[in-house]
């Protein structure tokens, strides 16, 4: 995945999340100090991002820095003043690998929906080819009796 497509997919999550401003260049570069330009430009990919950048969205919107420049490691990071974190055990953890699981089943059950359409579309296919086949073989014996009347005529 590109850091253009890391930055889309940020935003994305921002949205679904319900920051405010999240589907808005605008606002997301106000925040920041950036020109929205600039910000298109990334997720157009015309321009990679800076290092600056990366600490600036980490620090306005808890994406990771790493992972918006390299894709390594969870997109997000938790500041410790962030209310989850001041929960008690590893509540945290719990809830982004919770959040994390339930993304995981909407696109195995995606994926499942598509794969039952393919295999659906296939048996579909496969009768109509059985239907022609069997047509070919009444086809053929029909040839080979008249082959055998015509053989049997002379």
């Amino acid at each position: 995945m590109t850091q253009a497509e890391r930055l889309k997919n940020a935003l994305m999550f921002l949205k679904e999340k319900g920051i405010d401003g999240a589907g808005n260049y605008q606002k997301i570069a106000r925040k920041m100090g950036y020109n929205p330009n600039y910000i298109s430009d990334i997720v157009n990919g015309r321009f990679a991002i800076s290092e600056k950048f990366a600490d600036r969205f980490q620090e306005a919107f808890s994406i990771s820095k790493e992972w918006l420049l390299t894709g390594n490691g969870d997109m997000t990071v938790y500041p410790t003043n962030y209310p989850v974190n001041q929960m008690r055990g590893n509540i945290a953890s719990d809830i982004i690998y919770t959040e994390k699981y339930l993304q995981i089943e909407r696109e195995n059950s995606k994926m499942m929906r598509e794969y039952s359409d393919i295999i659906q579309t296939l048996q579909i296919r496969i009768s109509n080819l059985v239907e022609q086949q069997i047509s070919l073989l009444d086809e053929a014996s029909k040839l080979k009796n008249r082959i055998k009347e015509l053989e049997g005529g002379e």
